[in-house]
């Protein structure tokens, strides 16, 4: 599996999808998806995407383990 966190439009992941079998992206919020998933419409990507929200502080909803990479690229973190 692979997961992307705080994923953005997905630009920096596209590189990686294609050669994991699931691809999970979390990102704040579903209007965020909204790049990502137009992206892979453009680029002609049938792997099927999980999108969930999550905020990049709490991984707490994926099991230790479970992912053979991740990325953390597209987020920033405010206080």
């Amino acid at each position: 599996m692979f997961l992307d966190v705080g994923c953005g439009p997905g630009i920096a992941a596209r590189t990686f999808d294609r050669r994991f079998r699931h691809t999970i992206k979390l990102g704040p919020s579903e209007w965020i998806f909204a790049g990502a998933k137009e992206l892979g419409r453009m680029l002609g990507n049938d792997q099927p995407i999980r999108f969930a929200v999550s905020g990049t502080e709490d991984l707490s909803g994926v099991v230790d383990g479970s992912a053979d990479c991740y990325i953390l690229v597209q987020f920033a973190c405010c206080s």
